[in-house]
């Protein structure tokens, strides 16, 4: 399909995103049959296994702040730069995942209910990862924040011909435009950790909308890629 494509985003950040997403280009260069764009501003190569890389993301109608002001909304901005190029069907992975041999995603986004694919990020409790900000913004209860599973940020894909998938897109960029929810913030909640930004944010929503959330073995992290493999080894992404 002309229209379906992978995005992804690099930079020198808290480590060094440029070198860590090496594997993940070759990944897809070599397992990936559709288009990819690639994101970096300061990557020191502008080329990689036949993949331009690109520096600016330059949306014409979603206005990006820097990750220090709204962390991780570059993620919605870069994926918003390909529907402007006209694709339909959009996988966003972070530069520490790789894509396997003899998976096909967008299979999984074909049968899902939503048009939304989303992982199940196992040992990451949304309660213990939310801050109060986030919580007054997307306004859930404390209750309900207990029954709400923790998805990937890192990894999804979203079938934008589909009404749902778009309304669903749509909170999650009005919450990345509301202060609180993807900034740093605290929590005097029992067992809070930290707070994880899109990625609970878009958890709770999710939630809220049905989304089932494919286990944990859908996607993998390196030390369970291994016999006698606990969680399956029906994976189609690699984490780490």
């Amino acid at each position: 399909n002309d229209k379906t494509c992978l995005v992804s985003y690099f930079s020198k950040g808290r480590e060094d995103y440029t070198q860590r997403a090496l594997a993940l280009i070759r990944s897809v260069s070599s397992h990936w049959k559709y288009y990819a764009i690639f994101f970096s501003p300061d990557s020191n190569f502008a080329e990689y296994v036949g993949f331009k890389i690109r520096r600016e993301v330059k949306s014409k109608a979603f206005p990006c702040y820097s990750h220090k002001e709204v962390p991780y909304q570059f993620k919605l901005a870069c994926i918003q730069v390909a529907r402007e190029e006209g694709y339909e069907k959009i996988l966003w992975l972070d530069t520490t995942m790789t894509i396997v041999a003899g998976k096909d995603i967008v299979d999984l986004l074909n049968s899902s209910s939503k048009g939304w694919v989303a992982f199940h990020n196992l040992g990451h409790p949304t309660h213990k990862y939310i801050s109060d900000a986030a919580v007054a913004n997307l306004k859930i209860s404390e209750e309900d924040l207990l029954n709400v599973p923790p998805s990937w940020g890192g990894a999804f894909m979203i079938d934008f011909t589909r009404p749902e998938a778009v309304a669903i897109w749509d909170e999650i960029v009005l919450q990345s435009q509301t202060y609180g929810t993807f900034q740093d913030g605290k929590s005097s909640r029992q067992g809070f950790i930290a707070h994880r930004h899109d990625q609970v944010c878009m958890s709770v929503i999710f939630w809220r909308h049905g989304i089932e959330l494919l286990p944990y073995g859908k996607i993998l992290q390196q030390i369970h890629n291994k016999e006698p493999f606990i969680y399956g080894n029906d994976f189609y992404i690699l984490y780490g």
